[in-house]
């Protein structure tokens, strides 16, 4: 008797340091026996974030994807939990961003199944989504960052842990461009001489997102006139604080010899396009393009090939031939 008492009591003994050896080498954060590992993936679809966004349109969503599961040594007790309907906790934070972007999730909070092996929360169609919106103040195709933390949360039951973990990711989006310009003509409507210059001077702002090109074409003038006018210049973003600039149109009456007194209208079409190369391949880099009307009237007497004081001239040796003519008839 004694001595079955004596091998229960020695068992005890064992069992109690081996335990305490075991809660020793045990993290001081896991209160199981049995501990597994969370591991977290974010996937989100990159094709819909590299289109880039325009700024002002509103938000757009973007499909993302958490994959979870838990590893051990040991994969029953994970799915022990599991069968007993319990699911993990996934906190989502979005991280600071920038004054002229605004990032929100569709959902801050998921509840994935314990598998020891991956498992996309939600299943493969899109069910979360990042809302992503620019103002217009966002820089022009400058890649923009929205950081991301996930965090799970720690699962302790009968001595099962299953350990916290945090991730930090980051989702990369590109501000479209928007071409937002202000062309003002100090004036709209002169009359010249026949020969005369007509001058314009257009003030070109730029109140978009990036440095801009400014395209000029004569889109219609009358015959006989021309127009001329620079074939582009770029003008910086409002960001920089140097965004106008001053081009000036050049418009030439015909200069036929007789009287003129004709008005006509020259149409110059301008388009604002991004500067860089590939903008001028780019449709979604333009903006719409502008007419402007300007309208010239050619008044006066042109004598082509003849400078005033050669004229005068002209005009005085005819009235001596005259008067000495006249004098000559008297005598005879």
């Amino acid at each position: 008797m004694n001595r079955s008492f004596r091998k229960v009591k020695a068992c005890i003994i064992l069992s109690i340091f081996l335990f305490s050896v075991l809660a020793a080498f045990l993290p001081s954060s896991s209160a199981g026996i049995i501990n597994y590992e969370s591991d977290i993936e974010l996937l989100y679809d990159a094709s819909a974030a590299t289109e880039g966004i325009e700024p002002l349109q509103g938000a757009i969503a973007i499909p993302i994807w958490v994959r979870y599961k838990v590893s051990g040594i040991f994969p029953r007790p994970a799915q022990w939990l599991s069968d007993r309907g319990m699911t993990g906790k996934i906190d989502l934070t979005v991280g600071q961003t920038e004054s002229w972007v605004t990032a929100t999730l569709t959902s801050y909070t998921l509840n994935p199944e314990l598998s020891t092996t991956w498992q996309t929360i939600g299943g493969d169609s899109p069910k979360y989504f990042i809302m992503i919106s620019f103002t217009e103040e966002a820089p022009a195709i400058a890649e923009v960052k929205i950081p991301l933390t996930i965090y799970a949360n720690e699962i302790s039951v009968a001595g099962i842990t299953i350990r916290e973990k945090t991730i930090n990711a980051e989702i990369s989006f590109k501000p479209q461009f928007i071409p937002i310009i202000d062309v003002k003509p100090k004036k709209t409507y002169t009359e010249v001489a026949p020969g005369e210059v007509a001058v314009f001077d257009l003030e070109l702002e730029n109140l978009g997102n990036g440095k801009t090109e400014f395209e000029f074409q004569v889109k219609s003038k009358p015959d006989g006139w021309t127009a001329s006018i620079v074939s582009k210049t770029f003008v910086d973003s409002y960001r920089s604080g140097n965004n106008i600039k001053h081009v000036t149109l050049q418009i030439t009456p015909p200069y036929g010899f007789g009287y003129h007194n004709e008005q006509e209208d020259i149409i110059i079409k301008i388009t604002a396009r991004y500067f860089g190369e590939s903008g001028a391949d780019n449709e979604s880099y333009q903006a719409k393009s502008y007419d402007y009307r300007f309208t010239v009237r050619n008044k006066g007497f042109s004598a082509p090939g003849f400078e005033a004081p050669s004229l005068l001239m002209a005009f005085v040796f005819v009235a001596v031939a005259l008067i000495v003519m006249r004098r000559r008839k008297r005598h005879i």
